[in-house]
C-alpha cells in the first residue's frame, strides 16, 4: 500500500503530461494550420457569449440574410445539434463552397440561407506575424510547460511544485484555438481549457497562502480560503455542461442560457480575486511584522519582483485590450508583444527558482550578478558574432571575386582567423572581463587554487588549519569555520574561528553526517528548511552540534584510506549560498588539507617512533654494556691451568653466558649456558642466572648436583613456562687436577687428550697438523635442561685431567652456524679446528675456533648467539 502511494505522484504527473502535451500539440497545430492553409474554409457560425443565444452568424452568413438571434435548424440537410457537427462539415470544405442553412428567425418563421464559405485567412502572414505566433503559441507555452514539469520532477513531494505546475499549465490556454479540429480534439481542448484555468486560479490562491511559509491569516482563519475555492470548483460542472451543450445538444441547454451570463461574471470575479489574493498574500508576508525568516524573506522578495516584472505588462495589455474591445494581437505592435513575453518569463522563472533552490539569494545579489554577467559576457558574445559575420562576408566576397586559388584558400584562412580571434583575442578578453567585472569571484578562484597547492606543503597540523581558516575567511567572507578531526571513533573539534569555546563538540563515526561524508566524499550543504535525507535522518544531538557550529557547508577531509575529518563552514556575510564553483574549489582545498593532515600525523608518528627507537637503542646499548660487564673481565689465576672464553650475541644483547668463578676452597668454577630465545628477555634471564649462580657458589656448602637443582628451582619460579636454559657447570681442583661437573641439557663439552702423554699437540712430529689418534670425550653426565620441571635430581660427574688436556665448552651458536645454503658447521668441524690448535694457548684456540666459524659462514646472517670456553691443563 505504501509503495502504491509513493507511485501516485508519478502516475498523476504522467496523466497531466499526456493531457497538457495533447492540448499544446492540438493548439499549436491549429494555429499553424491557419498559416500553412489560408484557403481552408471556416465555419459560417461561431460560439456566442450572449446569454440569449448560443451561436451567432459570421459576416458571410449575415450577408445571406441571417441575423444574430436566428436559430439554426439544419446545415446542408443535416440537423444542427451543436458546433461539433458544423466543425466536422466545414473542416474539409473549401472557400466559395455554398452551405444551405435552414434557420428560424426570432418571429418563428423558417428560412433558408445560401452561405458562401470564407477562407480562414485572406493572405499568408508576414514575417512579424510568423515570429509572434512562433513565440506566443509554440516556444513560450512549451518553455512554461517544461519548466513546470521539471520543477515537479525535481520536487515530486513538494506541494508548491505542483501548485507551480498548475500555474504554468494555463499558459498554452491564453493563445488556444479550441474547437478547430473535428473529432475528439474539439471537446478535449474545450474541457482541458476549463480545467487548466480553474487549476491555475486555485493554485494561485494556495501558492500565495503556503509559500514559503503558511500565511498568518490562514493559520487564524483557515476557512476563508474555502469560501473562494469551493465556489470555483462548483462552477466547473456548470461550465462543462454549457460547453458540452454548445458542442452536441444545443436545445438541451437552451432553457439554461440565462445562467451563462452569471457564470461568465463569476469566472471573471474568481480570476480577479485569485490574482488579488496572490499579490496581497505575497506582499503581506514580505512586509509582515514580525518579519519572516531570512530565507523565507528572500524567497518572497524574488517572487514579488518576478510577479511585478512579469504580470505587470500582461495586466496592462489585458486592460488595454478590454477597454479597446480588441484582441491583444490587434491592440499592440509586434515588438510590444515580444517585450511582454520576455518580461513575463521572469514570473515563472522566479516561482521555479524559489521552489527549487535549497537557499535563495537576496534579490539585490541576483540582480547585481545577473546584470553584470549579462552585460559583460553577453556583450562579448555579440561582438564576437559581429566580427565573425563581417569576416565571413568579406571572405565570401573575396572568394567570389577572385580566382580559383582564392576559393581554396578562403575557407582555410577563415578557420585560421577564427581560431586566432577565439584563442588569442576572445579568451584573454574574457579573462580580463572576469577580473574587471567579477574581481571578487576571480580573486576567490585564485586564492582557493593557490591555497589548494599550498596546503600540501605543511607538515604541522596547527599552522595548516590556521592558514586554511584565514585564507578561506578572506576569500569567501566567512566568519565561522571549524575543523573536526578523527580521534579514534570520534570526530572532535580541533580548531575553530568565530565559534564560542565548546567543551564537547564532537560527532561519532557512525553518525548520519559522518556516514554521508565518508560514503561519497562530496560536500554536503546543510539546509534546515528543506533538509537532505542524511540531515533528516540525523539524531537531535547531531543536529544540535551542526547548529552550534552554524554549519552551512560540510567538506570531508579524506585521507588515503579513511575520512580524516570534516571542515564546517558557516554562512557568508553576503548571505549568498556556496556556488558550484565554490564547492569545487573548496573540495580541492579539503582534499589537499586531508592529505596534509594525514602526512603531518604520519611525520609525527615517525618522529615519535624514531625518538622511541633511539631511546630503546640507547637503553639496549646500555644493556649490552652491562651484559658485557657480567661476563668475566679479568680471569683469576689458577696454577697449572690456562683458560679463556668468548661470547658474541646475534642481536644487541643475548642469552648466552659463560663464567670463571674463583671459589673459596681454591677451586675454579666453570660455567657456560644458553637461554632459549634471543634478545632482551633472554639477556634478563641470563643476568638472573648469573646472580643466582654466584649466590649459590659462594655458600660453599652444596654439592654440584644440589647446586644445579637449586638453580633449576630458581629459574622455574622466575621464568615463564616457555623459557628454559641449557647449562653446564664444573669445579676444577688444581691440586688434584680433577673436574667435577653437571651437564643440564647443554651441548656436551669436548675433552681432547693427546694419545702420547706429555705431547701438547695432535700434530704428527714429521708433518702438518691433522686428526691424530688422541682421545675425544664428551661430558654428558647431569640431567634435563633448567626451568622446565620443578623437582629434578641431577647426577654429578667427575673427570681426571692430565697435562695438555684441552676441554672445549660451547653453545649451539657454534655447532649450528650455517652458510647461506643452510649447511651447518657441526661438532666435527669444531673438534677438527680445536685439534689443529691444541699446541697453542687457550686464547689462541678460542680465536682459531671463532675464525674458522666465520670463514665457514662467509658472512651469512646468524640467528643464534655464539659462545665458547677453552680450558688447557698445563
Amino acid at each position: 500500500m505504501r509503495t502504491n502511494l509513493a507511485k501516485l505522484p508519478y502516475l498523476l504527473l504522467a496523466i497531466l503530461v499526456v493531457g497538457s502535451t495533447l492540448f499544446y500539440a492540438a493548439n499549436t497545430a491549429a494555429t499553424f494550420d491557419t498559416f500553412l492553409n489560408p484557403n481552408r474554409a471556416r465555419p459560417p457560425l461561431e460560439h456566442s457569449d450572449n446569454a440569449r443565444f448560443l451561436v451567432q452568424p459570421l459576416p458571410e452568413s449575415r450577408r445571406a440574410g441571417m441575423a444574430a438571434e436566428d436559430e439554426p435548424i439544419s446545415v446542408n440537410g443535416v440537423p444542427f445539434t451543436g458546433m461539433a457537427g458544423l466543425i466536422r462539415q466545414t473542416f474539409h470544405a473549401h472557400p466559395g463552397q455554398i452551405f444551405s442553412i435552414v434557420y428560424r428567425n426570432r418571429l418563428g418563421g423558417m428560412h433558408t440561407a445560401q452561405v458562401g464559405l470564407m477562407a480562414q485567412r485572406k493572405a499568408r502572414p508576414n514575417f512579424s506575424g510568423w515570429l509572434i505566433n512562433i513565440v506566443l503559441v509554440a516556444l513560450f507555452p512549451a518553455f512554461c510547460l517544461l519548466l513546470g514539469y521539471w520543477v515537479v520532477l525535481a520536487r515530486p513531494l513538494e506541494w508548491n511544485a505542483w501548485l507551480l505546475l498548475g500555474i504554468m499549465n494555463v499558459v498554452p490556454v491564453f493563445s488556444s484555438r479550441t474547437g478547430y479540429f473535428p473529432g475528439f480534439l474539439t471537446p478535449f481542448t474545450i474541457l482541458w481549457q476549463i480545467f487548466a484555468v480553474q487549476w491555475m486560479l486555485i493554485s494561485l490562491i494556495l501558492f500565495s497562502i503556503y509559500f514559503p511559509v503558511r500565511s498568518r491569516t490562514d493559520i487564524r482563519h483557515p476557512w476563508i480560503k474555502w469560501l473562494i475555492i469551493i465556489p470555483q470548483i462548483a462552477v466547473v460542472p456548470a461550465e462543462i455542461a454549457l460547453a458540452y451543450g454548445r458542442l452536441y445538444h444545443v436545445r438541451f441547454i437552451q432553457p439554461y442560457l440565462s445562467a451563462s451570463g452569471p457564470l461568465q461574471v463569476a469566472g471573471n470575479v474568481f480570476a480577479a480575486l485569485s490574482l488579488c489574493i496572490f499579490i496581497a498574500a505575497i506582499v503581506g508576508k514580505l512586509f509582515a511584522v514580525p518579519a519572516p525568516a531570512p530565507d523565507a524573506r528572500r524567497r518572497l522578495g524574488v517572487v514579488a519582483a518576478g510577479s511585478l516584472l512579469g504580470l505587470g505588462p500582461v495586466l496592462v495589455l489585458l486592460v488595454t485590450s478590454t477597454l479597446s474591445e480588441k484582441t491583444y494581437m490587434d491592440v499592440a505592435p509586434s515588438w510590444a508583444l515580444l517585450t511582454v513575453v520576455v518580461l513575463f518569463t521572469f514570473f515563472p522563472l522566479s516561482l521555479a527558482y524559489t521552489v527549487i533552490v535549497q537557499r535563495a539569494l537576496d534579490l539585490r545579489i541576483i540582480l547585481r550578478q545577473g546584470t553584470r554577467y549579462a552585460f559583460a559576457q553577453g556583450t562579448l558574445w555579440v561582438l564576437q558574432g559581429i566580427v565573425f559575420t563581417f569576416l565571413g562576408f568579406r571572405l565570401v566576397h573575396f572568394a567570389h571575386t577572385s580566382g580559383r586559388w582564392a576559393q581554396l584558400i578562403a575557407p582555410l584562412a577563415g578557420v585560421l582567423i577564427a581560431l586566432f580571434l577565439r584563442l588569442r583575442v576572445a579568451r584573454p578578453l574574457s579573462l580580463w572581463i572576469d577580473r574587471r567585472f567579477f574581481r571578487e569571484a576571480y580573486s576567490v578562484d585564485q586564492i582557493l587554487t593557490d591555497l589548494s597547492e599550498q596546503a600540501r606543503t605543511f607538515n604541522e597540523t596547527e599552522p595548516l588549519l590556521r592558514t586554511i581558516t584565514e585564507r578561506i575567511g578572506q576569500a569567501l567572507h566567512v566568519e565561522r569555520i571549524s575543523f573536526l578531526l578523527r580521534q579514534g571513533k570520534i570526530f572532535q573539534l580541533q580548531y575553530a574561528q568565530g565559534i564560542p569555546d565548546e567543551v564537547d563538540v564532537s560527532l561519532p563515526e557512525n553518525s548520519s553526517t559522518m556516514r554521508a561524508l565518508a560514503i561519497d566524499r562530496s560536500p554536503k550543504r546543510v539546509f534546515r528548511e528543506h533538509p537532505d535525507p542524511w540531515l533528516a535522518l540525523a539524531a537531535p544531538a547531531e543536529v544540535s552540534v551542526l547548529d552550534r557550529l552554524d554549519a552551512e557547508l560540510l567538506l570531508p577531509l579524506p585521507g588515503r584510506s579513511s575520512l580524516i575529518g570534516v571542515m564546517a563552514l558557516g554562512p557568508k556575510l553576503s548571505e549568498e549560498p556556496y556556488s558550484r564553483s565554490d564547492r569545487r574549489l573548496l573540495s580541492s582545498v579539503a582534499l589537499q588539507t586531508g592529505l596534509a593532515i594525514e602526512n603531518s600525523a604520519l611525520v609525527h608518528h615517525l618522529a615519535q617512533e624514531s625518538a622511541q627507537r633511539q631511546r630503546i637503542d640507547r637503553e639496549i646499548e646500555i644493556a649490552r654494556q652491562v651484559q658485557e660487564r657480567l661476563l668475566p673481565q679479568i680471569y683469576p689465576l689458577v696454577k697449572g691451568l690456562d683458560f679463556a672464553g668468548y661470547s658474541r650475541t646475534a642481536q644487541e644483547v643475548g642469552g648466552d653466558y659463560y663464567d670463571f668463578i674463583p671459589l673459596d676452597n681454591g677451586k675454579l668454577g666453570i660455567a657456560i649456558g644458553d637461554v632459549s630465545g634471543k634478545g632482551i628477555s633472554s639477556a634478563l634471564l641470563m643476568a638472573s642466572i648469573r646472580a643466582a649462580l654466584h649466590g649459590l657458589t659462594f655458600s660453599g656448602t652444596l654439592s654440584l648436583a644440589r647446586l644445579i637443582e637449586g638453580l633449576n628451582r630458581i629459574i622455574f619460579d622466575s621464568s615463564t613456562s616457555n623459557r628454559f636454559v641449557t647449562f653446564f657447570f664444573g669445579e676444577y681442583d688444581p691440586c688434584a687436577r680433577t673436574l667435577d661437573y653437571v651437564n643440564a641439557g647443554h651441548n656436551a663439552p669436548v675433552l681432547l687428550r693427546p694419545a702420547v702423554p706429555g705431547q701438547d699437540s695432535f700434530c704428527s712430529p714429521d708433518g702438518p697438523c691433522q686428526d691424530g689418534p688422541g682421545i675425544v670425550q664428551r661430558l654428558e653426565t647431569g640431567g634435563p635442561v633448567l626451568g622446565i620441571f620443578t623437582d629434578v635430581q641431577y647426577e654429578q660427574g667427575q673427570l681426571q685431567l692430565q697435562p695438555y688436556d684441552v676441554l672445549i665448552g660451547y653453545t649451539d651458536g657454534i655447532s649450528e652456524a650455517m652458510t647461506t645454503a643452510y649447511e651447518e658447521w657441526g661438532e666435527e668441524r669444531l673438534i677438527a679446528a680445536a685439534k689443529m690448535s691444541t699446541h697453542r694457548s687457550a686464547q689462541d684456540i678460542v680465536t682459531a675456533v671463532v675464525q674458522r666459524v666465520d670463514r665457514f659462514t662467509a658472512g651469512a646472517e646468524q640467528n643464534d648467539d655464539l659462545s665458547v670456553v677453552v680450558l688447557k691443563v698445563l
